[in-house]
């Protein structure tokens, strides 16, 4: 990839790339250290079913990440291509069905929390404090709402 001309753009792309893996980095390693530190606390001020309760919504917060299939990734590769071929309506259309796509998959994952919830099934199954499985359902929907913002939030003009 080091060619005559472009040998600027490869080590400008390089630097990018390092100084991206070494933000990642540092981001993984600050929230290690929080739960580090706060964990202790945590689990003396809410005791084990609070904290429990903590790590499973965290849990099924980032287990949500898999409604995403790919979306996003090939909404951003069509979105790519129809902008390299200047075609500002291919590009629209891909921006918006991803974006329609996605909420209607978070919008499935709400209802069917809401139904387990409401039918005692989470609490059951999961063994859950008073009012455990509502924690579950408003972490479902501002999941949803988190991930569907972000996804939306994707350019859709260059």
């Amino acid at each position: 990839m080091n060619l005559p001309g472009k040998s600027s753009d490869y080590d400008s792309y390089r630097r990018e790339l390092l100084w991206n893996q070494l933000w990642q980095g540092l981001n993984f390693g600050s929230k290690a250290g929080f739960l580090l530190l706060l964990t202790p606390m945590m689990l003396s001020r809410w005791g084990s079913e609070g904290y429990g309760l903590f790590a499973l919504a965290s849990s099924l917060l980032v287990s949500m990440a898999l409604l995403d299939e790919g979306v996003r990734a090939l909404t951003r590769i069509q979105m790519a291509d129809a902008w390299k071929r200047s075609e500002p309506e291919s590009m629209q259309q891909a921006y918006s069905e991803g974006l329609l796509t996605f909420a209607s998959v978070s919008l499935i994952a709400v209802a069917a929390c809401t139904i387990l919830s409401r039918s005692g099934c989470l609490s059951a199954w999961f063994h859950l404090p008073p009012g455990g499985s509502g924690v579950l359902v408003m972490t479902v929907i501002c999941t949803s709402v988190l991930m569907t913002s972000i996804l939306g939030l994707e350019p859709s003009k260059r």
